[in-house]
């Protein structure tokens, strides 16, 4: 009896316990979701009030939970705040390497429209971090913030370079992984170089990756007053032409960080189309690099070396390049090299190699070399020839396929005028809007305004945009009249222009 009469006792006791368990755990977990709920409405308001910041700075000096604390230093910078880069340096060492990353970000963020003092703390704090960061793949978001920082002279953009080039390096801090062999150039470069200070391993793929990011958006913002060094130039060199080891290069902290691999996916890759487009943007690819660059297996890179031939080789060796870009394999490296050829060498070369693109299968590489043939001849003669054909095709080809009839039009347009004049009446009432809408434009290129003030009156709101812009261009104030009526339109971009 006795034990019948404890037994209750104990097993309520055992329900009662695991019930204010459940209810503790059940409490917890709403805290925690009303305080993301907080973080997250702070951020997308962008802080409006000292309440909202104190609600993200205290969420961000909480490391118990790192996830919300990557949350909440991220969102303090979207507040793009320059006072805020001191507040967010010491995050720069947090346990956390996603915290890591997203306050290198932060920081960046902060001074993107700053300048003075604070970008210079920004600039410091960022090149001190590369020095002492043990994770390639956050090392790899401090580089490429550091190159996008608003630099506003020459000095500035060296430093940045100086330490770009320095964490392009594998340091006694970083977890890397197996060297790469030789380069392309014969001599071992990105993964092992022996040098005048004995051998450098590269940085691992996810560093790289970074450091590639940020020398593409510091020569592109920057070209006013900062060309590469030689050094720079070199190890960009290295890095389109070197295959890069396809390894993730984890950190020796050994803590998750599922965003910054997700981040630093296809680094190899990325890592050459980032280092070969700050090359072109630079002009400074040179011959041999673009050689090997239209011979990567991706297409991207291939492309990208055809911009690069065009920006930094001449003559018969660009010719080359471009001739090997206009038989890739891939559409979009044909069409790159058929861009590149029309700037840069139709006009010593002559359009032969526009004209047989206007007959190719692609419907993308056609219409590039019908816009391109628009823009003139030195013998004018087959390219107008091979536009009055495709024009012609306008009466019997179905209505899915106007495409290159309507651009061979306003390329005659500025080409041979008179032909184009008088087919114009055919577009200026096919039953495709898209058709009527390139009309106009032609008939802008002829400056024919009766044309335009017809297509003005058009159903189509598109088609009276371009009959509108055409007559702003060819009249002015003369055509006040069309443009009051197409005030009255409820189209927004008819309004508008």
């Amino acid at each position: 009896m006795p034990m019948s009469r404890t037994r209750p006792s104990r097993v309520a006791l055992v329900f009662g316990v695991a019930a204010v368990f459940v209810v503790g755990v059940s409490g917890r977990q709403d805290d925690d979701a009303a305080r993301r709920q907080a973080v997250l409405a702070a951020e997308d308001a962008r802080a409006p009030t000292q309440a909202d910041l104190q609600t993200l700075l205290g969420a961000a000096r909480d490391a118990s939970d790192p996830d919300l604390q990557a949350v909440a230093v991220r969102a303090l910078g979207r507040l793009e705040r320059p006072d805020l880069v001191s507040t967010l340096t010491p995050f720069l060492k947090a346990a956390s390497p996603d915290v890591r990353a997203q306050a290198a970000n932060a920081i960046g963020q902060s001074v993107s429209a700053a300048k003075g003092a604070p970008v210079d703390a920004a600039r410091r704090a960022l090149g001190g971090r590369l020095k002492s960061e043990t994770d390639p793949r956050v090392l790899g978001v401090v580089a490429a913030t550091l190159g996008r920082l608003p630099y506003t002279d020459a000095g500035d953009a060296r430093s940045a370079e100086s330490a770009l080039l320095d964490a392009s390096w594998a340091g006694s801090n970083l977890t890397t992984g197996p060297a790469n062999q030789r380069s392309a150039f014969g001599t071992p470069i990105v993964g092992l170089t022996l040098g005048f200070g004995g051998a450098k391993e590269a940085a691992p793929p996810p560093a790289l990756l970074g450091v590639a990011a940020g020398f593409e958006a510091l020569v592109r913002r920057n070209a006013r007053f900062y060309k590469p060094s030689d050094a720079a130039v070199q190890r960009l060199r290295e890095l389109v032409t070197n295959p890069v080891e396809e390894n993730t290069g984890g950190g020796d902290d050994g803590a998750e960080s599922s965003g910054l691999d997700a981040v630093t996916a296809d680094a190899p890759v990325r890592v050459r189309r980032l280092a070969l487009q700050a090359l072109a943007t630079a002009k400074v690819a040179g011959d041999r690099v673009v050689e090997i660059a239209l011979q990567d297996p991706d297409p991207q890179v291939r492309r990208l070396a055809v911009m690069a031939a065009a920006t930094s080789t001449a003559g018969d060796a660009l010719a080359a390049h471009l001739a090997r870009g206009l038989t890739d394999d891939d559409p979009m490296v044909r069409i790159e090299a058929l861009r590149a050829y029309g700037r840069v060498l139709r006009g010593a070369r002559g359009c032969g190699v526009l004209v047989s693109a206007v007959s190719d299968v692609n419907t993308h590489e056609k219409l590039e070399a019908i816009d391109q043939l628009g823009g003139g001849c030195a013998d004018p003669a087959d390219a107008v020839a091979a536009l009055e054909m495709q024009a012609d095709a306008i009466g019997h080809v179905g209505d899915r396929f106007w495409h290159a009839p309507a651009h061979a039009l306003v390329s005659l347009a500025r080409l041979a005028p008179g032909e184009a004049k008088t087919r114009l009446a055919a577009f200026e009432t096919h039953a495709v809007w898209q058709v009527r809408m390139y009309a106009a434009r032609a008939a802008a290129a002829l400056r024919d305004e009766a044309a335009l003030r017809r297509l003005a009156a058009d159903a189509t709101p598109n088609v009276r945009d371009a009959a509108v812009e055409g007559l702003s261009r060819l009249v002015g104030h003369e055509a006040d009249d069309v443009y009051l009526s197409a005030l009255e339109s409820d189209d927004y971009q008819l309004v508008r222009s």
